[in-house]
């Protein structure tokens, strides 16, 4: 995951005309929350809530820039 988000990070930088060398992900906070709702009896899902949250830590020659990420994912299922 650092890997991805570092080359991520690394290519937007580079896109917007700066130099990814001078950049570094000095940190990042991960928080991942899944919940299923499935019926013992039959194995039906009938919910899905997938939740994850992200601050990541960018420093460059200015400071360092936190950069939060928020995705929520839901889904209702009836039979």
């Amino acid at each position: 995951l650092y890997a991805d988000i570092t080359q991520r990070v690394g290519a937007y930088v580079q896109s917007q005309g700066g130099d990814p060398s001078k950049v570094a992900v000095t940190g990042m906070e991960l928080k991942l929350e899944d919940s299923l709702v499935i019926d013992p009896a039959t194995m039906d899902y009938h919910a899905a809530t997938f939740a994850q949250d992200a601050t990541i830590h960018v420093t460059g020659p200015n400071g360092e820039l936190p950069v939060a990420l928020a995705v929520r994912r839901q889904t209702a299922y009836h039979y």
